[in-house]
């Protein structure tokens, strides 16, 4: 199979080496600066245990504490799961969130004031079964007062009072969803989980990265001939790139092979119109059906003068 050889020069070269390398780093990038938000959050939660470490700054945060609530000790979240009999397993029908604005003060004394939202996550183990019919029970999970919880949302400075740290004054820290996303509240540390996260898109990154570097060094002369290119005037890179063509190459094959003439007859070769083999001592008058074309004719001839 034959193959032909095409060559890429100047900015086409350099668009084609500079796109594969921009389409490894820039994910790379992006998985670098997941992983770096998530180990923060992860030591910011395990600092919050600290009594001896300064409040937190605005931003992603993962916050720990405890629960303190002003209206007798309500639950500030509650969920509520509704379940149905599917054979010997349960089937979840329903699920009622309920949850407002609560307290979590942090070991060094902190303030911050957790508004959920409407829709908050609560990762917590589920409390004994409830239920009239045996068919149908409902499932509760709390958040109590005093009670310890990881919270994990968005963080910043505001000036509302209510919920401030009294050795600041006015200001207090408010935690909050991010934007499109809920708030994650667990009575377990959550600082593993983002850890283990972390070190996911880590290795991806350096996945990436080592892809990157081969690239770089399978095309190392293209990069340079593009910086001398660019700076010294230099001429331009080139890249070569191979193609098959082994159809078209079997199609003038076949088209410059000779082709024997009509009629050409030679030694173990048949005559036209005739499966019987002529040798170089047979005569081509020999083949019966020329014998029978010329002795049929005169006969013919003659019957028809006769006849006139």
């Amino acid at each position: 199979m034959a193959r032909g050889v095409g060559e890429i020069t100047g900015a086409a070269a350099l668009g084609s080496v500079g796109g594969t390398a921009l389409a490894l780093l820039i994910p790379a990038l992006v998985f670098w600066a997941l992983s770096r938000r998530l180990r923060r959050q992860a030591a910011l939660e395990k600092a919050s245990l600290d009594p001896t470490t300064a409040p937190p700054a605005s931003g992603p945060a993962a916050l720990a504490g405890t629960v303190e609530v002003s209206d007798g000790g309500a639950a500030p979240v509650e969920v509520v799961i509704a379940e149905e009999r599917d054979g010997t397993d349960w089937r979840e029908v329903s699920r009622t969130v309920t949850a407002r604005p609560f307290v979590l003060r942090l070991a060094g004394g902190v303030a911050v004031r957790v508004e959920p939202g409407a829709d908050p996550l609560l990762l917590d183990a589920l409390g004994p079964a409830q239920g009239s019919r045996e068919a149908r029970r409902q499932r509760f999970a709390r958040l109590s007062a005093d009670e310890p919880v990881f919270v994990r949302g968005l963080l910043r400075v505001s000036g509302d009072p209510r919920g401030g740290d009294p050795y600041r004054g006015a200001e207090a820290f408010v935690l909050s969803a991010p934007p499109r996303r809920r708030l994650v509240l667990s009575t377990e540390a959550l600082s593993g989980a983002l850890e283990r996260r972390a070190d996911d898109l880590f290795a991806r990154c350096a996945i990436l990265l080592v892809l990157l570097g081969i690239g770089v060094l399978l095309y190392l002369d293209v990069y340079l001939a593009a910086v001398a290119w660019l700076v010294a005037d230099a001429p331009p890179p080139s890249l070569q790139s191979t193609s098959t063509s082994g159809s078209s190459s079997s199609r003038a094959r076949r088209s410059s092979a000779p082709s024997p003439r009509r009629g050409a007859s030679g030694p173990g070769t048949s005559a036209a119109g005739c499966g019987v083999d002529v040798s170089p001592n047979m005569s081509r008058g020999t083949c019966p059906l020329v014998q029978a074309e010329r002795g049929s004719m005169p006969r013919q001839n003659v019957s028809t003068t006769r006849s006139r």
